[in-house]
């Protein structure tokens, strides 16, 4: 299991999950951040990190190394 998802086991936000997330759900947050940094964006990248950050916890897919890299290129940007 990946870090992610040993944090999301111990979050209370896991318990608040609506709905489980897929991968696909989630890579799309982080790909809208970096599109809206590459279209200078400063909104549009804040709402995807937002949106990104609450999805880990209720992610049901397996976060492979490349996934948590796409998050953390896209926190990296947002920064």
């Amino acid at each position: 299991m990946s870090l992610l998802g040993l944090l999301a086991l111990g979050s209370p936000a896991a318990a608040a999950c609506e709905e489980p997330v897929t991968i696909v759900d989630f890579l799309d947050h982080a790909n809208r951040g970096e599109a809206a940094f590459g279209a200078m964006d400063p909104d549009g990248v804040r709402e995807a990190r937002e949106a990104a950050l609450e999805t880990v916890p209720c992610v049901v897919d397996r976060i492979t190394p490349p996934d948590a890299a796409a998050l953390h290129r896209m926190l990296a940007l947002s920064a």
